[in-house]
C-alpha cells in the first residue's frame, strides 16, 4: 500500500485494523492503533501523556 493513499483513507476515517496485514499484531496495540487514528477526536487519547500510559499498560499485559 503507498502511503499516500493510505494516509487519504485514514483521513476520511478508513482506518485498517493492523492485523489485517500483520496477523500476529497484539490485540492490545491494534486497539491503541485504532484509536490514535479515530477520526472522532473525543474517541481518540487525549494527551501523549495518555498514550505513554497506554503504552505501559500493554507493555505491561504483554511482558
Amino acid at each position: 500500500m503507498a502511503l499516500a493513499p493510505a494516509l487519504r483513507r485514514i483521513a476520511a476515517g478508513e482506518v485498517p485494523d493492523v492485523r489485517r496485514v500483520r496477523l500476529n499484531c497484539p490485540a492490545p496495540v491494534a486497539e491503541l492503533l485504532l484509536r490514535g487514528l479515530n477520526p472522532n477526536p473525543r474517541r481518540r487519547l487525549s494527551s501523549a501523556r495518555a498514550v505513554r500510559e497506554a503504552i505501559g499498560n500493554i507493555l505491561a499485559v504483554l511482558s
